[in-house]
Parts: C-alpha cells; structure tokens; sequence
C-alpha cells in the first residue's frame, strides 16, 4: 500500500510562519534565524529562505555575539535509513552569511565553522515509528484478532509546486490465539 501527501508551498510558508524565528543549539555554534524575509521552494533541494539572524560562536570558550544581516539559508529535507528504519531528517545549509561589520575574510572563516556544526539534522522524524497502527477486530471475526498497519519505506519529492511525502506499508494480520 502506498500513501502520498503533498506539502504545498502555502503549507510551507504557513509553517515557516509558525515555527521562526527558529533556534538551534549545536556544539560552538548557537544560531537564531529571525522570521524570513523571503521563502522559496527549490525543486530537488529544499525551501530557501532568507532572513537576519544572530550567532553566539565560541572561540577559546569566549562567547562572540555576532549579527547578520543577511543569511541565506535551505532547509533540506532526506530520507535516510538506520537500523532498518527510514527517517526523515531536515538539515539547515547555510548557503550566504553576510555579516555586520566584519570584513570578508572573517565572514568566511565564521561562514565555514557554522556550516561545520550545521552538518548533522537539525530535526529527525521516525515515521516508521510514528505511522504504526494496531487496530483489533471485532469478535464476531472469530479467526482474525488484529489488523497492524505500519509504514515500512519512505520516499521524498521536492517540487515547484510542494514537498511530497510517499510511505509504503505493510499490512499483517494476527489470528487469534
């Protein structure tokens, strides 16, 4: 059985509404990405925003408050698989940091260290987990006890018109004891 749902770019942009300014915490690197000014779906990458933002690095334990006054950033969407499960992750690329004040060279080598603490996802979604149902069966289905439907794949499509979610799953059937 196969299920698809599409995400549209209203979607989209509702969410990012709701969940920015976003922050994110991770090693030397504390990132605060303000409301969007601009949000775009690029096909077969993810959803490009760009925004202000403000980072806290820290360099030899001293903690540097730095603004930006403009970072392009994509939320990338992937599947991956672990211990036999897909997961959904979503990774923030930075893509353009331009910093306040600060000469080139210094924007890139900071450019370069929050790209680095960036590299693993921001968020995971186990749907294999998520989308796990069991559901029993009425007594009168005197051979059959349960019906378990579980999400067993998952499979992903950036497009000009949304993301689209598809989930393979299994159906078994539990007799009764």
């Amino acid at each position: 059985m196969w299920v698809q749902a599409t995400l549209s770019v209203a979607d989209l942009e509702a969410f990012v509404a709701h969940a920015f300014p976003l922050s994110v915490d991770l090693d030397s690197v504390h990132v605060t990405v303000e409301l969007p000014t601009s949000v775009l779906l690029v096909a077969d990458l993810g959803l490009r925003l760009a925004a202000h933002a403000k980072l806290h690095v820290t360099v030899v334990g001293i903690e540097v408050p730095l603004t930006v006054e403009l970072a392009e950033v994509v939320l990338v969407p992937s599947i991956r698989r672990e211990d036999d499960r897909d997961r959904l992750d979503f990774v923030l690329r930075v893509e353009e940091l331009d910093f306040k004040n600060l000469p080139a060279f210094v924007d890139r080598e900071i450019m370069s260290r929050v790209r680095a603490s960036l590299e693993r996802p921001i968020f995971s979604w186990d749907f294999t987990k998520t989308l796990d149902f069991t559901f029993g069966l009425p007594m009168a289905l005197e051979s059959m006890d349960t019906l378990r439907l579980h999400a067993i794949k998952g499979d992903l499509k950036i497009g000009q018109e949304g993301l689209t979610l598809a989930f393979t799953f299994a159906l078994d059937v539990h007799d009764r004891p």
